[in-house]
């Protein structure tokens, strides 16, 4: 079989028409990528926590479950609580025979000193007595003295007007003069002494009650100085913790707070855990975004409020509107453009539930 060479100008022609088409894929191909970007599909996630060390007895749900609010997802085993109890009964034991022994101690020093403060009460009573006794005597003996001066007056110059003595102020050699100088000193002495001793007696009086306030505030500094009350307070806080625990029980059933699928499983049956510790979480699809990546040469494609189409699947098509754009770039290599974190949230139909982190399709709306 002969093959003929086909004419130069036959060749010219089929290659130019190849190239023209290659040009025209690509340029298809470049105009296609510019207009669809990549997005990563976001959701609100919630974690279920444990409340204490515990070991999980059983895991009630499974990956993709939906829940609902108080719906069991996990048992807790406090296999330690039996443990602990005794502990705690242990120390609240000896935290009260310390209690004891210290308020023993207490009482026989409040004893001792409330007998001392009785003591001093009654030596000041029986010197305020005294001081009374030694008042009045003066008092009585300054009586008599001024009784004497007026028999004096009476036996002397003094003159009467209807019914009012007069009595001169000068000293006259008419009244027999050194007997009445002497009782009148000796009256005015046992006025003032009187004096004396009564403001002694009012002394006694004001320590009296002095040491009846002593005796009702000296209970507390005794108590404390002995560490009964640090005891009380210590021996109340072991025994509110006592009675959390007898309070519990060694099984305890973990639940949903809030609406949401089960999109992670962290710990199985028979893991340990301690207090905090993340069991599972939970996707709650109504609160869902997409981030879009989109290069900084076409950000101004998607401003706020403009809708797009995501394509979350080959048969799955959404709305989204645009609802934030970021204010810093993530740099891009030598090769690739900076690109923008666009963030888009639902409008329209509802969002398929697909796994958190699914590449979504981004476009702007037709």
């Amino acid at each position: 079989m002969s093959h003929f060479p086909s004419s130069p100008r036959c060749t010219v022609l089929s290659v130019v028409a190849a190239f023209a088409v290659g040009i025209v894929s690509v340029v298809g191909l470049e105009s296609g990528r510019d207009d669809t970007f990549r997005g990563t599909l976001h959701v609100v996630t919630h974690a279920i926590r444990c409340d204490r060390a515990a070991r999980i007895g059983a895991v009630t749900v499974s990956l993709g479950d939906r829940l609902q609010p108080d719906h069991p997802v996990a048992v807790l085993v406090d296999e330690s609580l039996p443990l602990r109890i005794a502990t705690v009964r242990s120390e609240l034991s000896e935290c009260n025979a310390e209690l004891d022994a210290a308020t023993a101690r207490a009482e026989l020093e409040l004893k001792w000193r409330l007998r001392e403060l009785d003591q001093e009460m009654h030596e000041v009573r029986l010197q305020s007595a005294a001081e009374l006794h030694r008042q009045f005597t003066l008092e009585f003996r300054e009586t008599m003295w001024n009784d004497f001066i007026d028999e004096l007056d009476q036996d002397g110059n003094g003159s009467v007007s209807d019914g009012v003595r007069f009595t001169p102020i000068s000293f006259d050699n008419r009244v027999p003069g050194v007997p009445r100088m002497r009782a009148m000193v000796a009256a005015e002495a046992a006025r003032h002494t009187a004096e004396v001793h009564e403001a002694r007696a009012a002394m006694c009086d004001v320590r009296i009650a002095e040491l009846e306030e002593l005796k009702t505030e000296i209970t507390g500094p005794i108590l404390s100085a002995s560490g009964v009350d640090e005891l009380r307070q210590r021996r109340n806080r072991i025994a509110t913790r006592l009675s959390e625990l007898e309070g519990r029980s060694a099984e305890t059933t973990l639940v949903a707070a809030t609406y949401g699928r089960v999109s992670r499983i962290l710990c199985r049956t028979g893991t340990a855990v301690v207090a905090s510790q993340t069991i599972l979480e939970t996707a709650d699809y109504h609160q869902v975004h997409v981030d879009a990546y989109v290069p900084s040469q076409r950000i101004e494609d998607f401003p706020v409020d403009r809708e797009v189409t995501l394509q979350f699947t080959e048969d799955r098509t959404r709305r989204g509107r645009v609802k934030s754009v970021a204010l810093a770039a993530i740099e891009g290599s030598a090769e690739t453009s900076a690109m923008i974190v666009v963030r888009i949230e639902p409008a329209g139909k509802l969002w398929p539930e697909l796994p958190v982190g699914s590449t979504v399709l981004v476009r702007r709306a037709d």
